[in-house]
């Protein structure tokens, strides 16, 4: 795998359950350059909890739009990014199905009691993981996991669906 000289490199072993398949050492590589940078590229390979408990892989965001959104609890500009996203998961274009999952930076009890208020699943870093520069930072995926469109800062609703609408319509160009 090539890395660019604008990574961050996150160890998730201790999320990994006993027995399930290691890629790389479980060695985990996040893009934190240049938004430009960040698209074309695939996810990386990761195995992260939700606040309920659920174990989600790169492997379930194939097949399907899926927003990323990277966010703090404590960050303003993300609690707004976070409505926004609570809005479109709760009238979705019937057109343009899409699944959404924040990553969150912070594990503090209270945050996590809060984040139960979304729609859409809240998946929860460890101590080893580093937050990257300029958040909130949303990743559009296309149905390969690729990172097609990336967001720093805050969009409107509108934009968003402008946005998985473009990814949607080439993704089907490229079929």
């Amino acid at each position: 795998m090539k890395v660019a000289a604008y990574t961050l490199v996150l160890v998730f072993s201790s999320l990994v359950p006993q027995g399930a398949q290691q890629d790389d050492d479980s060695l985990i590589t996040l893009l934190t350059a240049e938004s430009a940078a960040e698209r074309n590229t695939p996810i990386p390979h990761f195995v992260l909890r939700d606040l309920k408990g659920r174990l989600w892989s790169d492997h379930d965001l194939h097949g399907r739009i899926t927003l990323v959104t990277l966010e703090r609890q404590d960050c303003h500009q993300c609690l707004r990014d976070l409505t926004n996203l609570s809005q479109l998961a709760l009238a979705p274009d019937p057109n343009q199905p899409v699944m959404i999952l924040a990553l969150r930076f912070d594990r503090a009890p209270s945050a996590q009691a809060q984040d139960s208020r979304y729609p859409f699943p809240v998946l929860l870093g460890n101590e080893l993981l580093q937050e990257p520069v300029g958040l909130p930072r949303t990743w559009i995926l296309d149905y390969n996991a690729v990172i097609r469109d990336v967001i720093v800062g805050n969009t409107d609703v509108p934009d968003l669906k402008d946005r998985i609408r473009m990814v949607g319509a080439r993704c089907r160009q490229r079929r």
